[in-house]
């Protein structure tokens, strides 16, 4: 009896030890699970502003979470056959921290082990098969007894691995123990990511607002500090310089020179620029420089000569002595001038381009009102263009030996602000605006229709279309097929056309405009020389190109009552025409007398506000018709 108590004491006394065993371990996965939670907490907080230090903050915390001696981080280099030491932290500073680089060479097994598997836990390195190989040269000078270590990927490829060695004997790696290195291992690979992200953006940031040649801001980082330096109200001037010997030294001694030389220039003119003055390079050879608070054109042309005489002495190049020269163009705002960094940029490039010969240039401020005004009319032309805001008006051309009406020039206006404006008010801007062409389109449209609805109101009138082409609309390479095209489908006959021309246009391009003016001379349209003595009035266009009439300009035509030359022009072009076989047009006829005079020299085809101005096609009839025509007995 009493030998089963005591068993039985005994067996209570194991069951209680065992639970309180059971229990001790429980808290201890509880408390481990709980230091990890809060430590994997507290890497996912983790700054990653500064790759050093957040490396060393992640390995400190791996160190103390799993309670180790050593912790490393490796990266793979020579194509992943060699891993070298990154970052190391130790428990004892003191202790050798043994091989920096290991290689596939003389460790394969581990080397095959990093790149496929998810992590190598090594209870027992020495006895490890993948880990065994570090017997000699790492394990035992270093007393490490067990290695856990993780590889690391970034961007999807293997960098490196992370690397846990505790020293002494073998030690149990638990599933909590792998979790948590795996988890700052991935927050390692993300600091990596992170700063290869942030230096991919600094370099591009460099490109993008950097010179690459000297370090120089460029024109876009040059835009944005005037832009904001003017955004505030500030005023500032900028000083835009350029050598105009860069090209020559080019084209003689190659761009790797002209570079080279463009340095030293750079280093000159950065000896003027400050914190607040900012030098940049907007071209090849072309430097600005921007001064804040300069609003006195005085101080600024001060300025100018400063950039210049900045070359004065000779620049030595491989043994070369080269004198450059600097030209200077400058523009200046005002504080609370409504002006922006692309307006005073290509203030500064106008007032540069005029610098050519007396080396300096300041930008009149006059012309920023004149610029103000184009740019208002640019934008109104642009909301004609979508609001139809174009008509195309008619002025007859009479033939007075016949008296008749020959043909109908037609002529573009714009309702504008109340007013109906001529090209002569707008066409700069239509060109410089590059919108001639779609303006352009609009009246080659309106004119055939404003024609078609004349003949069908006047069937007995046998007249034929003249149209204007600018130069921009000749060298368009869609304006044959697109005229060709408009005139099939409205069913006017090509030898009813007149395509009017200037000198001006023609020169652009003498090969392209040649070739456009043959074709359509080909399909049977007329082709009329406009405002001929005003241009380059080159006996060669007569010969080269396939001109059918001439029109005399208008100012010629005015002044045949008062300047004798004004005649003899006249008289020299009829005659001249005569001989090659074509038509004369005199515009411009304003009274009886130039249009008897015209008649005395033998021109037969006139035109002018003495028989009527350019008006809407509904404004003839046959009873105004008839009134112009008798004009020609008056």
């Amino acid at each position: 009896m009493g030998g089963s108590a005591a068993l039985l004491a005994a067996a209570l006394v194991l069951i209680e030890t065992r639970r309180r065993r059971e229990l001790r371990s429980h808290r201890q996965a509880m408390d481990r699970i709980h230091r990890y939670r809060q430590a994997f907490i507290d890497v996912l907080r983790a700054d990653f502003t500064e790759l050093d230090a957040v490396l060393q903050r992640l390995l400190h915390c791996l160190l103390e979470t799993i309670a180790v001696e050593r912790v490393s981080l490796w990266l793979f280099a020579d194509g992943r056959e060699t891993i070298v030491r990154r970052a190391l932290v130790q428990r004892r500073p003191e202790q050798p921290a043994g091989p920096s680089r290991l290689d596939r060479t003389t460790h394969p097994r581990y080397f095959d082990a990093v790149g496929q598997e998810f992590v190598v836990a090594a209870d027992d390195a020495h006895v490890d098969l993948r880990t065994a190989e570090f017997e000699r040269d790492y394990l035992k000078p270093l007393n490490i007894g067990a290695m856990l270590d993780v590889p690391i990927r970034t961007f999807g490829r293997h960098a490196g691995l992370l690397c846990v060695e505790h020293l002494g004997g073998p030690r149990k790696w638990t599933r909590e123990d792998q979790t948590f290195a795996a988890a700052v291992a991935t927050q390692i690979a993300f600091a990596f990511e992170r700063a290869e992200h942030f230096e991919a953006r600094d370099a591009l940031v460099k490109r993008t607002l950097r010179d690459a040649d000297t370090g120089l801001p460029n024109l876009v980082m040059l835009r944005d500090h005037l832009g904001e330096l003017l955004g505030q109200g500030l005023g500032c001037a900028l000083v835009a310089a350029s050598s105009p010997q860069a090209r020559l030294i080019e084209a003689t001694r190659g761009p790797a020179f002209c570079d080279a030389l463009m340095r030293r220039v750079a280093e000159r003119l950065s000896l003027l620029a400050t914190q607040d003055r900012i030098l940049a390079r907007t071209a090849r050879s072309e430097f600005a420089l921007v001064l804040p608070g300069e609003s006195q054109l005085r101080a600024v042309e001060g300025w100018a000569l400063r950039i210049r005489n900045a070359l004065a002495e000779p620049f030595d190049i491989d043994g070369e002595r080269f004198r450059l020269t600097l030209n200077v163009g400058y523009s200046v705002a005002n504080p609370g001038d409504r002006v922006d960094a692309d307006r005073l940029l290509n203030e500064a490039s106008s007032a540069l381009r005029d610098a050519e010969i007396e080396g300096h240039h300041a930008f009149d401020p006059s012309e920023r009102g004149r610029a103000q005004r184009r740019l208002e009319i640019e934008q109104s032309l642009r909301g004609a263009l979508d609001e139809g805001g174009f008509e195309s008006w008619l002025q007859p051309l009479i033939d007075i030996k016949e008296r008749r009406i020959v043909a109908f020039e037609s002529l573009l206006r714009w309702r504008h602000g109340g007013e109906v404006l001529s090209p002569v008010r707008f066409i700069d801007e239509a060109i410089g605006s590059g919108l001639i062409v779609p303006i352009g389109r609009i009246a080659l449209n309106a004119a055939i229709e404003n024609y078609l609805r004349l003949c069908a109101r006047l069937p007995r009138l046998d007249a034929r279309l003249a149209i204007n082409l600018s130069a921009p609309e000749l060298m368009n390479v869609d304006l044959e097929r697109h005229f060709i095209n408009l005139i099939d489908r409205s069913g006017v006959a090509p030898e009813r056309i007149i395509i009017e021309v200037t000198e001006t246009a023609l020169v652009g391009d003498l090969d392209r405009a040649q070739r456009t003016l043959d074709h359509l001379r080909a399909s049977g349209i007329s082709i009329c020389l406009d405002d001929f003595g005003t241009g380059f009035s080159s006996l060669t266009w007569l010969k080269r190109f396939p001109i059918t009439e001439i029109k005399i300009e208008s100012s010629f035509v005015r002044g045949m009552g008062n300047d004798p030359r004004d005649e003899a022009i006249v008289e020299a072009v009829v005659a001249l025409a005569q001989k090659l076989g074509q038509q004369v047009v005199a515009e411009g006829v304003e009274n009886v007398e130039q249009l008897r005079r015209l008649q005395q020299l033998g021109v037969r085809y006139v035109q002018g506000y003495y028989f009527s101005p350019p008006a809407a096609a509904e404004s003839f009839t046959d009873e105004s018709i008839a009134a112009m025509l008798a004009l020609l007995d008056a």
